[in-house]
């Protein structure tokens, strides 16, 4: 995101009996007289690299090599939103991914450093922040192999994860910090192959150390908007789901029924998908009946719809309240087969008006698979 210099076997010369060992030294002082002098220019770092290896005898070694010099720039680099600065290294390639990410990487790609920006509507609770980075951390990691968690250190509005895994055939190391500051929450995220870690780990120290949060500048922004693909156990439909949001399943609760969600770090609004199953095919009318059994098993037996519309791809919109629990909801339902989906999005009422535009968001983003 390196080459080894092998060092050859000198025991050759350790057999060298001392009553031959003058005589040599000898030899090699009247041929050296003998050959002409020149000066030649250094070879540069990639004229060795390239300079192939032959079975003849070992050519003269180079000392070992050390760590790679590597400067940070000059001059931060500061997020378009003005959520962030951070010092980057000098001639590493860095992208901006939105207003609220930037990723770098040196030329061998052997590490990388990215730092990412979350608009969180409010200062989160020490407990909130930490379903939040939970919820990041296995987003970051959930493509990656045999990820395996070696140290976390925690303070209060600050959590560094230090990891080991894999990626394809190389082994690689990281940590994450993540910080609570005001109404965001960041993520700086640090890897490198992780023969090289050593090398790279004071740079990055020094990359942790200065950066800097400016969290008045997602105000006013849409709250958790890095978002990931979602499908449903049938693979139906798909949906956009915020990364900060801890996944759930729930598969006893509701006889015949699978419930999968996504739950927000304060645990005041969530998406869920509820797959009722049954040994017949739905008919319209078992339909109608048994998404609103399974509704109010899940919100309440006070439930109450106060909106009821049919959409064009054959799923029906409701919108309801459960005033007992203090949330309301919007849910879509649909058949297939011998199922019944219902994908819902909920809320606490005292919070409806913060989390209304994420929820439209994660509805608008529903498509069939």
């Amino acid at each position: 995101m390196n080459e080894r210099i092998t060092i050859p076997n000198n025991k050759f010369f350790h057999r060298v009996r001392s009553i031959f060992f003058p005589l040599m030294m000898m030899g090699l002082i009247l041929v050296s007289a003998c050959q002409p002098t020149a000066t030649a220019a250094a070879p540069t770092a990639a004229e060795i690299a390239e300079t192939p290896t032959t079975g003849s005898a070992p050519a003269a070694q180079a000392p070992p090599t050390e760590a790679p010099q590597i400067a940070l720039s000059d001059q931060a680099y500061v997020s378009p939103s003005g959520a962030f600065e951070i010092y980057l290294p000098k001639d590493w390639n860095c992208s901006e991914t939105g207003q609220y990410r930037v990723d770098c990487q040196p030329q061998s790609g052997s590490a990388n450093i990215t730092l990412r920006a979350t608009a969180t509507g409010y200062e989160l609770t020490q407990d909130a922040f930490k379903a939040l980075l939970t919820a990041e951390t296995v987003n970051t990691y959930r493509d990656k192999k045999a990820y395996i968690e070696n140290s976390r250190e925690i303070l209060e509005g600050q959590v560094s994860i230090d990891a080991t895994w894999r990626e394809g055939d190389s082994a690689w190391q990281s940590r994450d910090v993540f910080t609570r500051s005001g109404a965001g929450a960041y993520q700086l995220s640090l890897s490198a192959v992780e023969e090289q870690w050593e090398a790279f780990a004071p740079l990055f120290a020094q990359v942790i150390e200065k950066a800097a949060y400016t969290p008045e500048a997602l105000s006013g922004v849409p709250i958790y908007a890095q978002t990931r693909k979602y499908s449903t156990p049938d693979l139906v439909f798909t949906l956009e789901v915020p990364t900060a949001w801890s996944k759930y399943a729930d598969i006893g609760r509701i006889e015949n029924t699978q419930i999968e969600g996504f739950l927000s770090p304060d645990k005041h609004a969530a998406v869920q998908i509820a797959t009722y199953r049954q040994g017949s095919f739905v008919t319209q009318e078992a339909k109608a009946i048994k998404t609103l059994d399974v509704m109010r098993l899940m919100y309440g037996y006070d439930l109450r719809i106060s909106h009821d519309k049919a959409l064009p791809d054959g799923r029906e919109r409701l919108a309801w309240s459960a005033a007992r629990r203090g949330i309301g909801g919007i849910s879509f339902f649909n058949s297939y087969g011998n199922n019944i989906y219902i994908f819902s999005v909920v809320w606490d009422d005292a919070f409806q008006s913060m989390y209304a535009d994420t929820l439209n968001t994660i509805v608008e983003s529903f498509g069939y698979d």
